[in-house]
């Protein structure tokens, strides 16, 4: 077992400088080995209304698939991330169409939601949860998030994992926790939050190996690593319940993703390796399905 391990290792590590010539068995590396029971819900629902809410333009790229899938399938799918100074933030409406219905930004009257960005110098890493709400403008996003989660009344809302934030972004955890913690206070009603994730093997090979490989070459501190001991998540994001096979939806995820700019896309593709090198129908029939963890509201 282990030196099945290590030979995966080293050809992971060797396919991260070989990125012109990868094939699709190398490929395969990155690609779910598990299996999860397939989602049946979501087929059943008489109320097709769903949000996806992310602190940044490029969080949903996760579950874009099965978003596209069920906008195909007569959802109203809208759209809500938080107004910044990226360069995303200009065209971000207009290419959100290609899977979402409708799209919103939540504004603080001119307030970052988050007011450490003037003197923290990586904004990616983890902090520690007890200081979220001195980090956070807690009160005022949750209010704009009431407002507009009751003005659209989702059956299904869509974020990423609340625990490790899929590895450690403190954004993306205080985000879907917010969600969480509106839904447990009855402030908001919707049937079920879908968590995107990572099966095991995913995580391992994509955001444990490959990420912190690729943070280490270039001198960056490693997120996953930190938010590992940080949040004492030994195990990571938690494991899926639930899986959306999105082969179909192949051209509409990877136009979602060649909608991103540049620098946005250079992002994803730390995520979804090698997504560049190969057309829509390659590259998904390999990645070609999308996991959830499942929280029923009750």
């Amino acid at each position: 077992m282990k030196n099945t391990r290590f030979l995966t290792l080293m050809l992971t590590l060797l396919v991260l400088g070989c990125r012109d010539s990868i094939s699709i068995d190398e490929l395969r590396i990155y690609a779910p080995t598990e299996s999860y029971p397939e989602d049946t819900y979501l087929s059943t629902v008489a109320e097709k209304r769903a949000l996806v809410i992310g602190a940044h333009g490029d969080d949903d790229v996760i579950m874009a698939g099965t978003i596209a899938k069920l906008k195909a399938d007569g959802w109203i799918i809208k759209r809500i991330m938080f107004r910044s100074e990226e360069p995303g933030d200009v065209s971000r409406m207009a290419t959100s169409k290609i899977i979402h219905n409708g799209f919103e930004f939540i504004e603080l009257g001119g307030k970052a939601y988050r007011n450490d960005m003037d003197t923290v110098q990586y904004p990616y890493m983890p902090i520690p949860k007890e200081r979220f709400d001195q980090v956070f403008e807690r009160q005022e996003i949750a209010d704009e998030l009431i407002t507009k989660i009751n003005r659209f009344q989702p059956t299904v809302i869509f974020t990423l994992d609340h625990e490790m934030g899929g590895y450690g972004h403190p954004d993306h955890i205080f985000i879907s926790q917010l969600v969480l913690d509106l839904c447990e206070e009855k402030a908001i009603q919707p049937q079920k939050i879908y968590q995107g994730v990572y099966t095991d093997h995913m995580e391992e090979q994509i955001v444990e190996i490959r990420l912190t490989e690729l943070v280490k070459k270039w001198g960056f501190p490693s997120p996953y690593m930190s938010a590992i001991s940080m949040y004492n998540l030994p195990e990571g994001m938690p494991g899926p319940d639930v899986e959306v096979n999105i082969h179909d939806q192949a051209e509409t995820k990877m136009a979602y993703i060649k909608s991103f700019n540049e620098e946005e896309q250079r992002t994803i593709g730390k995520f979804m390796p090698y997504y560049d090198a190969f057309d829509a129908q390659e590259y998904f029939r390999v990645f070609d399905r999308e996991f959830f963890r499942v929280i029923e509201i009750r």
